[in-house]
């Protein structure tokens, strides 16, 4: 069965490291929310601090989940 690794809130280089070891364990992505926009919130320019900031961490997390995550299907016995 596929899973991911939830975020709960925790600081972002925390999840990032909690990404990246459950992608090699065999995860197959994250599910995050706090972790990517929380810095963003209750600030001015808010649009602006999430281009610069909420943005890049995703995008980061993305490419960790690309490089190292198990694709859903195979996790689910579909086709390779």
């Amino acid at each position: 069965r596929p899973w991911v690794v939830l975020s709960a809130g925790v600081p972002l280089e925390r999840f990032e490291a909690a990404v990246e070891a459950a992608c090699r364990g065999g995860a197959s992505g994250f599910l995050a929310g706090r972790a990517i926009w929380s810095d963003a919130i209750a600030l001015d320019g808010l649009e602006a601090r999430l281009e610069t900031v909420s943005a890049p961490r995703l995008a980061r997390l993305g490419q960790l989940v690309d490089a190292l995550a198990r694709p859903w299907w195979k996790a689910t016995g579909g086709p390779t």
